[in-house]
């Protein structure tokens, strides 16, 4: 762990070949780009460096400190030492006289040692999942009713009222988000069974989830509100409650589940372009204005502290990374009963749905936001075969099945070997774009379709 100095930057001497430099180095930032002014700090020429391999920076040890690489990401701590040497220099190994040291020593270096807060985090996760097995035992009941429903929503409140005191009171906000993380499916259920008159869970229809969207609704505008960490659960949590309701209003009129799913997902697909710039603003992310006349040009407006614009990006990431797993959570699914629909055009809109949402991954670059769009579209895809063709025969299955995936898999992994060694060109990357927004264009008039809209069209026009 770097040390913070204050300002994003650790204080580190450079031991050059001609001088010794004491340095404030931004933590965060590649060293590659830093050498350079590392480099004429130490009245050396970059140039120079040509004839012996370039120059790089080892520790005291002789181990290579990595370019490409951040300072906080390597562990340089505060006041370490450093030394610019040339790459083909010869720097020999410590030599060690105690064999079971150097064996102690190698076997550090094979993974991350246990320490105080792993036992912590794991003290954490093991009382969510034990907090998770009571609603697992209310779910699988045969007839839980309306007093399985109110005891899941006084577990919801309980939880959630501990975390916010753990997270206020105790200051210990990540103890308070994993409580009251855990509460949240408890006010969900909750709500969908208070109402119940003894079915199941899997039996209840649109008021049910229009209520249990509406608890846990409130339930994540009220652990956003009360904890001070984790905001990209209960901002998870209030996306999924929104949909939720619009998808059980819907279902409580005129149409069937298939069409409310329909406007649901089309809905949510079509919000994704959108999700980057909303997140900016209720992040309330600072942006330098645009400038209208020549004064504007001219003007040198300050600007705002470092530590605010930090802060402010962490937030407009949590509510991104938030709206992504709720996006994940609710297109999934809708997917399921598209699916289970088994109509043509509903298995057409799940299938559009999920290409739509590979072909967008690719233009998120973290692997928190990229990975739960490239799982809706595998399972999506996943689902057509397995639940829209169920009621056909396994040898037809089997037969129309196992090749398209032995394809897909042998084109998946040529893929990932492929362009792990290089960047797709840009022709192929630009195609991408183009089917993207063909995608996004084809959503709507094939929701129409599951809607009915085409027909009731023609019936009009006789």
């Amino acid at each position: 762990m770097v040390t913070q100095a204050g300002t994003g930057l650790a204080r580190i001497a450079v031991v050059a070949p001609n001088r010794r430099l004491d340095l404030a180095l931004p933590e965060h930032l590649p060293l590659v780009g830093l050498l350079p002014a590392v480099l004429r700090q130490a009245d050396e020429d970059p140039s120079d460096g040509t004839s012996h391999g370039g120059w790089m920076l080892r520790r005291s040890d002789g181990s290579a400190v990595d370019l490409t690489r951040t300072l906080a990401a390597q562990s340089v701590r505060d006041g370490e030492t450093l030394h610019l040497v040339p790459r083909r220099t010869d720097w020999p190994e410590l030599a060690y006289d105690d064999l079971m040291e150097a064996v102690a020593d190698g076997a550090r270096r094979r993974g991350v040692a246990w320490s105080p807060f792993a036992t912590r985090l794991t003290g954490l996760i093991v009382a969510g999942v034990l907090l998770l097995l009571g609603l697992v035992v209310i779910v699988t009941s045969a007839e839980p009713g309306w007093l399985g429903g109110a005891v899941a929503l006084g577990t919801a409140g309980l939880l959630l009222v501990c975390g916010i005191v753990l997270s206020r009171a105790m200051a210990d906000s990540l103890a308070g988000a994993v409580v009251a993380a855990a509460g949240l499916p408890y006010a969900f259920v909750g709500g969908v069974l208070v109402i119940g008159s003894g079915e199941s869970v899997w039996a209840l229809g649109a008021p049910h989830v229009l209520l249990g969207s509406a608890v846990l609704l409130l339930s994540g505008l009220l652990g956003l509100l009360g904890v001070g960490d984790a905001t990209r659960v209960f901002v998870a949590a209030v996306f999924v409650g929104f949909w939720g309701m619009v998808g059980g209003l819907l279902a409580l009129g005129a149409m069937d589940a298939a069409q409310g799913t329909a406007i649901v997902v089309s809905a949510v697909t079509l919000l994704l372009p959108a999700m980057p710039l909303l997140s900016v603003r209720l992040g309330k992310m600072p942006m330098p204005a645009m400038p209208r006349t020549a004064e504007d040009l001219l003007r040198d407006e300050p600007q705002p502290k470092r530590a605010v614009v930090y802060q402010a990006t962490a937030r407009a990431d949590e509510v991104f990374t938030g709206m992504v797993f709720g996006a994940f959570v609710v297109t999934i699914g809708c997917l399921v009963v598209l699916t289970a629909t088994g109509t043509l055009s509903a298995l057409l809109l799940a299938g559009v749905v999920s290409l739509g949402y590979l072909l967008r991954a690719r233009l998120v670059s973290t692997v928190r936001h990229r990975v739960p769009m490239l799982a809706v579209g595998l399972v999506g895809l996943g689902l057509l075969p397995l639940i829209g063709a169920a009621d056909a025969s396994t040898a037809a299955r089997v037969l129309a099945v196992l090749p398209v995936a032995l394809v897909a898999a042998a084109l998946s992994a040529a893929a990932g070997l492929a362009y792990s060694r290089r960047a797709p060109s840009p022709r192929l990357a630009r195609l991408g774009d183009m089917l993207d927004i063909l995608l996004q264009l084809a959503v709507v008039p094939v929701a129409c379709s599951v809607l009915g809209l085409y027909a009731f069209m023609r019936a009009i026009n006789g």
